[in-house]
Protein backbone atom coordinates (compact mmCIF):
# COMPACT_ATOMS: atom_id res chain seq x y z
CA UNK A 1 0.00 0.00 0.00
CA UNK A 2 1.59 3.31 -1.39
CA UNK A 3 0.18 7.06 -0.42
CA UNK A 4 1.56 10.12 -0.82
CA UNK A 5 -0.56 13.62 0.39
CA UNK A 6 1.05 16.88 -0.68
CA UNK A 7 -0.37 20.43 0.97
CA UNK A 8 1.90 23.28 0.91
CA UNK A 9 -1.15 25.78 0.49
CA UNK A 10 0.72 28.21 -1.48
CA UNK A 11 2.29 28.35 -4.97
CA UNK A 12 2.15 24.88 -5.98
CA UNK A 13 1.63 21.17 -4.26
CA UNK A 14 2.54 18.31 -5.37
CA UNK A 15 1.73 14.54 -4.27
CA UNK A 16 2.78 11.06 -6.12
CA UNK A 17 2.80 7.38 -4.95
CA UNK A 18 4.43 4.61 -6.21
CA UNK A 19 3.57 0.60 -5.42
CA UNK A 20 6.32 -1.89 -7.31
CA UNK A 21 5.60 -5.87 -6.93
CA UNK A 22 6.93 -8.72 -7.78
CA UNK A 23 6.42 -12.44 -7.06
CA UNK A 24 9.12 -14.51 -8.29
CA UNK A 25 8.07 -18.68 -7.55
CA UNK A 26 9.61 -21.82 -9.00
CA UNK A 27 7.95 -25.00 -8.07
CA UNK A 28 9.05 -28.31 -8.85
CA UNK A 29 7.94 -31.84 -8.06
CA UNK A 30 9.61 -35.16 -10.12
CA UNK A 31 10.55 -38.56 -9.89
CA UNK A 32 13.54 -38.90 -12.44
CA UNK A 33 17.77 -39.61 -12.80
CA UNK A 34 16.85 -43.38 -13.34
CA UNK A 35 14.76 -43.48 -10.34
CA UNK A 36 12.66 -46.47 -9.06
CA UNK A 37 9.50 -46.58 -7.45
CA UNK A 38 7.26 -48.92 -6.77
CA UNK A 39 3.78 -48.94 -4.83
CA UNK A 40 1.82 -52.04 -6.42
CA UNK A 41 0.60 -53.56 -3.47
CA UNK A 42 -3.07 -53.54 -4.19
CA UNK A 43 -3.87 -50.05 -3.11
CA UNK A 44 -0.52 -48.25 -3.99
CA UNK A 45 -0.67 -44.57 -5.26
CA UNK A 46 1.66 -42.48 -6.17
CA UNK A 47 1.31 -38.43 -6.56
CA UNK A 48 3.61 -36.51 -8.01
CA UNK A 49 2.06 -32.66 -7.70
CA UNK A 50 3.47 -29.15 -7.45
CA UNK A 51 1.18 -26.57 -6.66
CA UNK A 52 1.73 -22.61 -6.12
CA UNK A 53 -1.03 -19.55 -5.43
CA UNK A 54 0.11 -16.48 -5.65
CA UNK A 55 -1.55 -13.56 -4.85
CA UNK A 56 -0.52 -9.58 -5.05
CA UNK A 57 -3.37 -6.76 -3.63
CA UNK A 58 -1.77 -3.22 -4.21
CA UNK A 59 -3.57 0.01 -3.36
CA UNK A 60 -1.39 3.39 -4.62
CA UNK A 61 -2.83 6.97 -3.80
CA UNK A 62 -1.44 10.54 -4.85
CA UNK A 63 -3.37 13.58 -3.43
CA UNK A 64 -2.69 17.11 -3.95
CA UNK A 65 -4.24 20.29 -2.80
CA UNK A 66 -3.00 23.77 -3.32
CA UNK A 67 -4.11 27.32 -3.49
CA UNK A 68 -2.50 27.98 -7.21
CA UNK A 69 -1.53 24.80 -8.86
CA UNK A 70 -1.91 20.99 -7.97
CA UNK A 71 -0.51 17.92 -9.48
CA UNK A 72 -1.41 14.07 -8.45
CA UNK A 73 0.28 10.98 -9.76
CA UNK A 74 -0.31 7.46 -8.16
CA UNK A 75 1.48 4.38 -10.02
CA UNK A 76 0.51 0.75 -9.17
CA UNK A 77 3.09 -2.10 -10.89
CA UNK A 78 2.27 -5.41 -10.16
CA UNK A 79 4.11 -8.50 -11.80
CA UNK A 80 3.86 -12.46 -11.25
CA UNK A 81 6.62 -13.64 -12.93
CA UNK A 82 9.24 -10.98 -14.12
CA UNK A 83 12.39 -10.53 -13.06
CA UNK A 84 12.60 -7.24 -9.91
CA UNK A 85 16.18 -6.82 -11.19
CA UNK A 86 14.98 -6.48 -14.64
CA UNK A 87 12.10 -4.97 -15.38
CA UNK A 88 11.38 -5.69 -18.29
CA UNK A 89 12.08 -9.59 -18.30
CA UNK A 90 9.27 -11.38 -19.31
CA UNK A 91 10.54 -14.89 -17.05
CA UNK A 92 8.07 -16.76 -15.98
CA UNK A 93 7.41 -18.44 -12.86
CA UNK A 94 7.90 -22.39 -13.61
CA UNK A 95 5.29 -25.22 -11.63
CA UNK A 96 6.32 -28.23 -12.72
CA UNK A 97 5.37 -31.86 -12.36
CA UNK A 98 7.21 -34.91 -13.78
CA UNK A 99 8.13 -38.38 -14.13
CA UNK A 100 11.61 -37.90 -16.06
CA UNK A 101 13.52 -41.19 -16.97
CA UNK A 102 12.01 -43.09 -14.34
CA UNK A 103 10.59 -46.59 -13.70
CA UNK A 104 6.93 -45.83 -11.76
CA UNK A 105 5.12 -49.01 -11.52
CA UNK A 106 1.80 -48.63 -8.68
CA UNK A 107 -2.18 -49.42 -9.06
CA UNK A 108 -2.52 -45.51 -9.58
CA UNK A 109 -0.08 -42.36 -11.11
CA UNK A 110 -1.13 -38.64 -10.84
CA UNK A 111 1.17 -36.13 -12.43
CA UNK A 112 -0.56 -32.65 -11.33
CA UNK A 113 0.80 -29.13 -12.10
CA UNK A 114 -1.84 -26.72 -10.67
CA UNK A 115 -1.17 -23.51 -10.52
CA UNK A 116 -3.59 -20.05 -9.39
CA UNK A 117 -2.51 -16.67 -9.79
CA UNK A 118 -4.73 -13.15 -8.39
CA UNK A 119 -3.86 -9.87 -8.99
CA UNK A 120 -6.25 -6.90 -7.14
CA UNK A 121 -4.41 -3.02 -7.59
CA UNK A 122 -6.41 0.30 -6.87
CA UNK A 123 -4.62 2.99 -8.36
CA UNK A 124 -6.07 6.48 -7.65
CA UNK A 125 -4.97 10.34 -7.54
CA UNK A 126 -6.79 13.55 -6.86
CA UNK A 127 -5.64 17.42 -7.04
CA UNK A 128 -7.28 20.22 -6.15
CA UNK A 129 -6.37 24.03 -6.95
CA UNK A 130 -7.95 27.25 -7.48
CA UNK A 131 -5.66 27.43 -10.50
CA UNK A 132 -4.31 24.43 -12.25
CA UNK A 133 -5.04 20.95 -11.38
CA UNK A 134 -3.45 17.72 -13.11
CA UNK A 135 -3.48 13.96 -12.05
CA UNK A 136 -2.42 11.06 -13.41
CA UNK A 137 -3.72 7.40 -12.61
CA UNK A 138 -1.55 3.86 -14.02
CA UNK A 139 -2.18 0.13 -13.63
CA UNK A 140 0.42 -2.01 -15.02
CA UNK A 141 -0.02 -5.71 -14.41
CA UNK A 142 1.31 -9.28 -15.74
CA UNK A 143 1.10 -12.83 -14.75
CA UNK A 144 3.98 -15.42 -16.46
CA UNK A 145 3.76 -18.90 -15.98
CA UNK A 146 4.93 -21.70 -17.19
CA UNK A 147 2.82 -25.11 -15.79
CA UNK A 148 3.84 -28.45 -16.77
CA UNK A 149 2.78 -31.48 -15.96
CA UNK A 150 4.52 -34.55 -17.91
CA UNK A 151 6.23 -38.19 -18.59
CA UNK A 152 9.22 -37.80 -20.45
CA UNK A 153 12.41 -39.04 -21.24
CA UNK A 154 11.75 -42.80 -21.68
CA UNK A 155 10.06 -42.78 -18.43
CA UNK A 156 8.18 -46.18 -17.91
CA UNK A 157 4.64 -46.25 -16.10
CA UNK A 158 2.69 -49.02 -15.57
CA UNK A 159 -0.38 -49.36 -13.44
CA UNK A 160 -3.57 -51.65 -12.58
CA UNK A 161 -5.54 -48.43 -12.45
CA UNK A 162 -5.86 -44.66 -13.51
CA UNK A 163 -3.17 -42.56 -14.57
CA UNK A 164 -3.35 -38.35 -14.60
CA UNK A 165 -1.43 -35.89 -16.35
CA UNK A 166 -2.87 -32.94 -15.59
CA UNK A 167 -1.73 -29.33 -15.99
CA UNK A 168 -4.19 -26.16 -14.51
CA UNK A 169 -3.91 -22.91 -14.58
CA UNK A 170 -5.99 -20.05 -13.49
CA UNK A 171 -4.43 -16.59 -13.74
CA UNK A 172 -7.10 -13.75 -12.34
CA UNK A 173 -6.29 -9.62 -12.63
CA UNK A 174 -8.83 -7.09 -11.17
CA UNK A 175 -7.90 -3.95 -11.71
CA UNK A 176 -9.05 0.12 -11.09
CA UNK A 177 -7.85 2.97 -12.64
CA UNK A 178 -9.28 5.99 -11.23
CA UNK A 179 -8.36 10.12 -11.57
CA UNK A 180 -9.83 13.22 -10.22
CA UNK A 181 -8.87 16.48 -11.07
CA UNK A 182 -10.79 20.21 -10.01
CA UNK A 183 -9.46 23.63 -10.24
CA UNK A 184 -12.33 26.17 -8.72
CA UNK A 185 -10.84 29.45 -9.01
CA UNK A 186 -11.26 32.00 -11.71
CA UNK A 187 -9.98 30.96 -15.25
CA UNK A 188 -9.36 27.56 -13.75
CA UNK A 189 -7.91 24.40 -15.89
CA UNK A 190 -8.07 20.97 -14.75
CA UNK A 191 -6.62 18.05 -16.77
CA UNK A 192 -6.03 14.43 -16.09
CA UNK A 193 -6.10 10.43 -17.34
CA UNK A 194 -6.06 7.11 -15.57
CA UNK A 195 -4.85 4.04 -18.07
CA UNK A 196 -5.00 0.46 -16.89
CA UNK A 197 -2.82 -2.20 -18.87
CA UNK A 198 -3.25 -5.94 -17.99
CA UNK A 199 -1.42 -8.72 -19.64
CA UNK A 200 -1.47 -12.30 -19.00
CA UNK A 201 0.46 -14.83 -21.26
CA UNK A 202 1.06 -18.41 -19.77
CA UNK A 203 2.25 -21.54 -21.07
CA UNK A 204 0.05 -24.85 -19.57
CA UNK A 205 1.09 -28.09 -20.56
CA UNK A 206 0.15 -32.14 -20.23
CA UNK A 207 2.50 -34.25 -21.98
CA UNK A 208 3.74 -37.94 -22.75
CA UNK A 209 7.07 -37.78 -24.25
CA UNK A 210 10.36 -38.77 -25.50
CA UNK A 211 9.68 -42.56 -26.49
CA UNK A 212 7.70 -42.47 -22.87
CA UNK A 213 5.75 -45.64 -22.18
CA UNK A 214 2.29 -45.59 -20.31
CA UNK A 215 0.99 -49.58 -19.60
CA UNK A 216 -2.52 -50.09 -17.31
CA UNK A 217 -1.75 -54.12 -17.55
CA UNK A 218 -3.89 -56.39 -19.55
CA UNK A 219 -7.10 -57.46 -18.26
CA UNK A 220 -7.62 -54.28 -15.52
CA UNK A 221 -9.47 -51.19 -15.73
CA UNK A 222 -7.74 -48.02 -15.89
CA UNK A 223 -8.50 -44.26 -18.02
CA UNK A 224 -5.13 -42.75 -19.02
CA UNK A 225 -6.21 -38.65 -19.12
CA UNK A 226 -4.05 -35.94 -20.44
CA UNK A 227 -5.16 -33.29 -20.20
CA UNK A 228 -4.50 -29.05 -19.97
CA UNK A 229 -6.59 -26.90 -18.56
CA UNK A 230 -6.69 -22.98 -18.40
CA UNK A 231 -9.17 -19.89 -17.20
CA UNK A 232 -7.60 -16.28 -17.16
CA UNK A 233 -10.10 -13.49 -16.25
CA UNK A 234 -9.35 -9.59 -16.52
CA UNK A 235 -11.61 -7.22 -14.98
CA UNK A 236 -10.61 -3.44 -15.19
CA UNK A 237 -12.21 -0.22 -14.50
CA UNK A 238 -10.37 3.14 -15.65
CA UNK A 239 -12.36 6.37 -15.23
CA UNK A 240 -11.18 9.60 -15.70
CA UNK A 241 -12.50 13.04 -13.84
CA UNK A 242 -11.52 16.57 -14.86
CA UNK A 243 -13.52 19.87 -13.27
CA UNK A 244 -12.41 23.44 -14.04
CA UNK A 245 -14.29 27.04 -13.78
CA UNK A 246 -13.06 27.61 -17.61
CA UNK A 247 -11.43 24.59 -18.92
CA UNK A 248 -11.84 20.42 -17.99
CA UNK A 249 -10.10 17.69 -20.39
CA UNK A 250 -10.21 13.82 -18.83
CA UNK A 251 -9.11 10.71 -20.63
CA UNK A 252 -8.87 7.33 -19.52
CA UNK A 253 -7.57 4.18 -21.55
CA UNK A 254 -7.70 0.26 -20.90
CA UNK A 255 -5.79 -2.26 -22.53
CA UNK A 256 -6.30 -5.52 -22.01
CA UNK A 257 -4.37 -8.87 -23.18
CA UNK A 258 -4.70 -12.68 -22.57
CA UNK A 259 -1.98 -14.79 -25.01
CA UNK A 260 -2.10 -18.02 -23.23
CA UNK A 261 -0.49 -21.61 -24.76
CA UNK A 262 -2.21 -24.67 -23.75
CA UNK A 263 -1.29 -27.81 -25.40
CA UNK A 264 -2.40 -32.20 -24.37
CA UNK A 265 -0.19 -34.01 -26.23
CA UNK A 266 1.01 -37.48 -26.80
CA UNK A 267 4.39 -37.48 -28.76
CA UNK A 268 6.92 -40.24 -30.16
CA UNK A 269 5.45 -42.31 -27.20
CA UNK A 270 3.43 -45.42 -26.26
CA UNK A 271 0.46 -46.04 -24.04
CA UNK A 272 -1.92 -49.21 -23.57
CA UNK A 273 -5.02 -49.15 -21.71
CA UNK A 274 -7.89 -51.86 -22.05
CA UNK A 275 -10.15 -48.97 -21.27
CA UNK A 276 -10.00 -45.35 -22.45
CA UNK A 277 -6.98 -42.54 -23.25
CA UNK A 278 -8.38 -39.07 -23.29
CA UNK A 279 -6.40 -36.08 -24.62
CA UNK A 280 -7.74 -32.64 -23.07
CA UNK A 281 -7.04 -29.29 -24.17
CA UNK A 282 -9.67 -26.73 -22.63
CA UNK A 283 -9.09 -22.65 -22.74
CA UNK A 284 -11.68 -20.50 -20.66
CA UNK A 285 -11.15 -16.56 -21.11
CA UNK A 286 -12.90 -13.48 -20.34
CA UNK A 287 -11.96 -9.62 -20.25
CA UNK A 288 -14.30 -7.53 -18.72
CA UNK A 289 -13.90 -4.13 -19.13
CA UNK A 290 -15.57 -0.86 -18.42
CA UNK A 291 -13.88 2.39 -18.76
CA UNK A 292 -15.19 5.62 -18.86
CA UNK A 293 -14.81 10.02 -18.76
CA UNK A 294 -16.08 13.00 -18.25
CA UNK A 295 -14.84 16.56 -18.45
CA UNK A 296 -16.34 19.64 -17.36
CA UNK A 297 -15.35 22.96 -18.16
CA UNK A 298 -17.80 25.44 -16.64
CA UNK A 299 -16.42 28.94 -18.80
CA UNK A 300 -14.96 27.62 -22.11
CA UNK A 301 -14.09 23.86 -23.13
CA UNK A 302 -15.26 20.64 -21.00
CA UNK A 303 -13.82 17.44 -23.31
CA UNK A 304 -14.12 13.75 -21.82
CA UNK A 305 -12.40 10.60 -24.60
CA UNK A 306 -12.11 7.02 -24.05
CA UNK A 307 -10.45 4.20 -25.48
CA UNK A 308 -10.58 0.58 -24.66
CA UNK A 309 -8.22 -2.24 -26.44
CA UNK A 310 -8.79 -5.54 -25.90
CA UNK A 311 -7.13 -8.46 -27.27
CA UNK A 312 -7.29 -12.68 -26.71
CA UNK A 313 -5.06 -14.81 -29.20
CA UNK A 314 -4.56 -18.11 -27.49
CA UNK A 315 -3.36 -21.27 -28.90
CA UNK A 316 -5.07 -24.34 -27.08
CA UNK A 317 -3.96 -28.01 -28.73
CA UNK A 318 -5.01 -31.65 -28.41
CA UNK A 319 -2.60 -34.13 -30.31
CA UNK A 320 -1.13 -37.65 -30.60
CA UNK A 321 1.90 -36.96 -33.16
CA UNK A 322 5.56 -38.05 -33.67
CA UNK A 323 4.92 -41.99 -34.57
CA UNK A 324 3.41 -42.90 -31.44
CA UNK A 325 1.79 -45.89 -30.52
CA UNK A 326 -1.54 -46.13 -29.12
CA UNK A 327 -3.56 -48.49 -27.93
CA UNK A 328 -7.44 -47.63 -26.22
CA UNK A 329 -10.07 -50.77 -26.21
CA UNK A 330 -12.64 -48.91 -24.57
CA UNK A 331 -13.74 -52.35 -22.97
CA UNK A 332 -14.65 -50.53 -19.37
CA UNK A 333 -16.97 -47.68 -18.90
CA UNK A 334 -17.44 -44.49 -20.43
CA UNK A 335 -15.58 -41.52 -20.10
CA UNK A 336 -17.31 -37.78 -20.61
CA UNK A 337 -16.12 -35.21 -22.92
CA UNK A 338 -17.25 -31.95 -23.48
CA UNK A 339 -19.75 -31.82 -26.72
CA UNK A 340 -18.84 -27.79 -27.83
CA UNK A 341 -16.92 -25.05 -25.65
CA UNK A 342 -19.43 -23.31 -23.61
CA UNK A 343 -19.23 -23.22 -20.14
CA UNK A 344 -22.28 -25.86 -19.07
CA UNK A 345 -22.07 -28.25 -22.82
CA UNK A 346 -23.65 -31.53 -22.69
CA UNK A 347 -21.10 -33.83 -22.01
CA UNK A 348 -20.32 -36.80 -24.80
CA UNK A 349 -19.62 -40.17 -23.83
CA UNK A 350 -16.30 -42.05 -25.22
CA UNK A 351 -15.28 -45.81 -24.75
CA UNK A 352 -11.91 -45.60 -26.54
CA UNK A 353 -9.98 -42.52 -27.80
CA UNK A 354 -10.64 -39.04 -27.39
CA UNK A 355 -8.53 -35.92 -28.62
CA UNK A 356 -10.53 -32.88 -27.51
CA UNK A 357 -9.34 -29.01 -28.17
CA UNK A 358 -11.81 -26.23 -26.04
CA UNK A 359 -11.90 -22.41 -26.47
CA UNK A 360 -14.19 -20.19 -24.89
CA UNK A 361 -13.61 -16.29 -25.27
CA UNK A 362 -15.85 -13.86 -23.81
CA UNK A 363 -15.64 -10.37 -24.14
CA UNK A 364 -17.90 -7.37 -22.13
CA UNK A 365 -17.17 -3.96 -22.57
CA UNK A 366 -18.38 -0.77 -22.05
CA UNK A 367 -16.61 2.65 -22.75
CA UNK A 368 -17.99 6.00 -21.90
CA UNK A 369 -17.32 9.58 -22.98
CA UNK A 370 -19.08 13.05 -21.60
CA UNK A 371 -17.60 16.13 -22.16
CA UNK A 372 -19.78 19.44 -20.49
CA UNK A 373 -19.26 23.22 -21.05
CA UNK A 374 -21.39 26.58 -20.95
CA UNK A 375 -19.14 26.74 -23.96
CA UNK A 376 -17.47 23.88 -25.91
CA UNK A 377 -18.47 19.99 -24.88
CA UNK A 378 -16.78 17.00 -26.68
CA UNK A 379 -16.91 13.73 -26.39
CA UNK A 380 -15.10 10.73 -27.75
CA UNK A 381 -15.29 6.80 -27.06
CA UNK A 382 -13.08 4.38 -28.69
CA UNK A 383 -13.65 0.60 -28.25
CA UNK A 384 -11.96 -2.12 -29.78
CA UNK A 385 -11.78 -5.80 -29.44
CA UNK A 386 -10.00 -8.56 -31.47
CA UNK A 387 -9.83 -12.26 -31.34
CA UNK A 388 -7.25 -14.59 -32.98
CA UNK A 389 -7.70 -17.93 -31.27
CA UNK A 390 -6.46 -21.53 -32.68
CA UNK A 391 -7.95 -24.43 -31.23
CA UNK A 392 -6.72 -27.90 -32.94
CA UNK A 393 -7.09 -31.43 -31.85
CA UNK A 394 -5.30 -33.91 -34.71
CA UNK A 395 -4.03 -37.21 -34.67
CA UNK A 396 -0.69 -37.03 -36.71
CA UNK A 397 1.66 -39.80 -37.93
CA UNK A 398 0.79 -41.95 -35.61
CA UNK A 399 -1.00 -45.87 -34.95
CA UNK A 400 -4.32 -45.87 -33.08
CA UNK A 401 -5.54 -49.95 -32.04
CA UNK A 402 -4.81 -53.09 -34.65
CA UNK A 403 -6.83 -55.02 -37.22
CA UNK A 404 -6.97 -57.73 -34.24
CA UNK A 405 -8.38 -55.47 -31.44
CA UNK A 406 -9.77 -52.21 -33.35
CA UNK A 407 -10.83 -50.54 -29.93
CA UNK A 408 -14.95 -48.93 -30.08
CA UNK A 409 -14.49 -45.00 -30.43
CA UNK A 410 -12.24 -43.04 -31.95
CA UNK A 411 -13.37 -38.67 -32.32
CA UNK A 412 -11.34 -35.84 -32.97
CA UNK A 413 -12.88 -32.38 -31.80
CA UNK A 414 -12.46 -29.05 -31.80
CA UNK A 415 -15.24 -26.49 -30.51
CA UNK A 416 -14.41 -22.84 -29.96
CA UNK A 417 -17.19 -20.46 -28.74
CA UNK A 418 -16.77 -16.58 -29.21
CA UNK A 419 -19.26 -14.01 -27.51
CA UNK A 420 -18.14 -10.67 -27.56
CA UNK A 421 -20.86 -7.64 -25.99
CA UNK A 422 -19.17 -4.34 -26.34
CA UNK A 423 -20.62 -0.86 -26.39
CA UNK A 424 -19.74 2.62 -26.25
CA UNK A 425 -21.74 6.00 -25.88
CA UNK A 426 -20.48 9.89 -25.75
CA UNK A 427 -22.30 12.58 -24.73
CA UNK A 428 -21.02 16.17 -25.71
CA UNK A 429 -23.03 19.22 -24.84
CA UNK A 430 -21.97 22.94 -25.28
CA UNK A 431 -24.33 25.34 -24.42
CA UNK A 432 -22.95 28.68 -25.74
CA UNK A 433 -21.53 27.40 -29.20
CA UNK A 434 -21.92 23.55 -29.50
CA UNK A 435 -21.63 20.44 -28.38
CA UNK A 436 -19.53 17.59 -30.05
CA UNK A 437 -20.18 13.37 -29.61
CA UNK A 438 -18.14 10.52 -31.08
CA UNK A 439 -18.02 6.76 -30.79
CA UNK A 440 -16.55 4.12 -32.55
CA UNK A 441 -16.51 0.30 -31.71
CA UNK A 442 -15.07 -2.47 -33.69
CA UNK A 443 -14.85 -6.26 -33.21
CA UNK A 444 -12.58 -8.00 -35.46
CA UNK A 445 -12.88 -12.11 -35.24
CA UNK A 446 -10.36 -13.97 -37.09
CA UNK A 447 -10.42 -17.55 -35.20
CA UNK A 448 -9.12 -21.29 -36.97
CA UNK A 449 -10.70 -24.09 -35.67
CA UNK A 450 -9.05 -27.70 -36.67
CA UNK A 451 -9.74 -31.36 -36.17
CA UNK A 452 -7.84 -33.73 -38.68
CA UNK A 453 -5.79 -37.23 -38.90
CA UNK A 454 -3.69 -37.13 -41.10
CA UNK A 455 -0.23 -39.23 -41.85
CA UNK A 456 1.84 -37.18 -44.62
CA UNK A 457 4.55 -40.19 -44.38
CA UNK A 458 2.26 -42.54 -45.37
CA UNK A 459 4.17 -43.62 -48.68
CA UNK A 460 7.22 -44.49 -46.54
CA UNK A 461 5.71 -44.96 -43.16
CA UNK A 462 2.21 -46.07 -42.41
CA UNK A 463 0.53 -45.70 -39.30
CA UNK A 464 -3.72 -46.90 -39.19
CA UNK A 465 -6.18 -45.38 -37.85
CA UNK A 466 -8.01 -48.60 -36.31
CA UNK A 467 -11.96 -48.21 -34.92
CA UNK A 468 -14.74 -50.73 -33.92
CA UNK A 469 -17.74 -48.22 -33.40
CA UNK A 470 -17.34 -45.12 -35.19
CA UNK A 471 -14.84 -42.39 -35.68
CA UNK A 472 -15.65 -38.97 -35.56
CA UNK A 473 -13.58 -35.89 -36.89
CA UNK A 474 -15.31 -32.62 -35.77
CA UNK A 475 -14.74 -28.86 -35.95
CA UNK A 476 -17.12 -26.28 -35.02
CA UNK A 477 -17.01 -22.73 -34.31
CA UNK A 478 -19.58 -20.09 -33.32
CA UNK A 479 -19.24 -16.57 -32.94
CA UNK A 480 -21.94 -14.11 -31.33
CA UNK A 481 -21.27 -10.91 -31.88
CA UNK A 482 -23.05 -7.22 -30.17
CA UNK A 483 -22.17 -4.19 -30.52
CA UNK A 484 -23.88 -0.72 -29.49
CA UNK A 485 -22.43 2.17 -30.34
CA UNK A 486 -24.31 5.84 -29.30
CA UNK A 487 -23.04 9.09 -29.39
CA UNK A 488 -24.60 12.35 -28.74
CA UNK A 489 -24.08 16.55 -29.38
CA UNK A 490 -25.89 19.44 -28.37
CA UNK A 491 -25.70 22.84 -27.93
CA UNK A 492 -27.74 26.18 -29.10
CA UNK A 493 -25.39 26.91 -31.62
CA UNK A 494 -23.88 23.52 -33.35
CA UNK A 495 -25.04 20.23 -32.22
CA UNK A 496 -23.07 16.99 -34.12
CA UNK A 497 -23.11 13.53 -33.33
CA UNK A 498 -21.67 10.45 -35.06
CA UNK A 499 -21.60 6.48 -34.27
CA UNK A 500 -19.93 3.65 -35.62
CA UNK A 501 -19.94 0.08 -35.24
CA UNK A 502 -18.45 -2.77 -37.54
CA UNK A 503 -17.71 -6.20 -36.57
CA UNK A 504 -15.85 -8.58 -39.20
CA UNK A 505 -15.75 -12.40 -38.74
CA UNK A 506 -13.16 -13.85 -40.80
CA UNK A 507 -12.73 -17.44 -39.04
CA UNK A 508 -11.87 -21.05 -40.47
CA UNK A 509 -13.33 -24.12 -39.31
CA UNK A 510 -11.98 -26.95 -40.77
CA UNK A 511 -12.42 -31.18 -40.57
CA UNK A 512 -10.51 -33.34 -42.55
CA UNK A 513 -8.90 -36.78 -43.03
CA UNK A 514 -5.52 -36.37 -45.35
CA UNK A 515 -3.56 -39.22 -46.42
CA UNK A 516 -4.19 -41.30 -43.48
CA UNK A 517 -5.38 -44.66 -43.09
CA UNK A 518 -8.45 -44.76 -41.31
CA UNK A 519 -10.70 -48.50 -40.75
CA UNK A 520 -13.79 -48.70 -38.90
CA UNK A 521 -16.64 -51.34 -38.56
CA UNK A 522 -18.84 -48.25 -37.63
CA UNK A 523 -19.46 -44.89 -39.10
CA UNK A 524 -16.83 -42.40 -40.25
CA UNK A 525 -17.87 -38.81 -39.50
CA UNK A 526 -16.29 -35.53 -40.46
Amino acid sequence: VSCLVGSEMCIRDRAGALTLNWIRNDIDAHISNGAEVHADGGTGFVKVKAADKAGLNSVAGGIAAGSNAAIGGAVAYNYIGGDPDSPSSSTKNQITASIDNATVTADRVDVLADSDADINSFSLAFAGSGSISGTASLSLNFIRKNVDASISNTASVTTTGDVTVRAKDASDIMTGAGQISLSTGMGGIAFGGSIGYNDIANTVTAAVTGKSQVVVTSANRGNVVIEALSASEIGTFAAGIAGGSSVGIAGSASANLIENVVTAKVYDSTITTDDSLVVYAESDDEIAAYAGSLGIGLGAVGAGGTVVYNEISNQTLAFIGGDSIITALGVGGSIGVKNTAADFAPMTQVRGLAVVANGETEFDVVSVGIGGSSNVGIALSVGMNNVTNTVKATISDSSVNSSAERGKDVRVAAHQFTDITSGGGTLGVGIGAGGVGATVDVSLVSNTTSAYIEDLDSATDLDVIYGGNNVVVKAESREDLDSVAIGLGGGSGVGAAGSGAALDNSSITEAYIKKAAVSSYGDILI
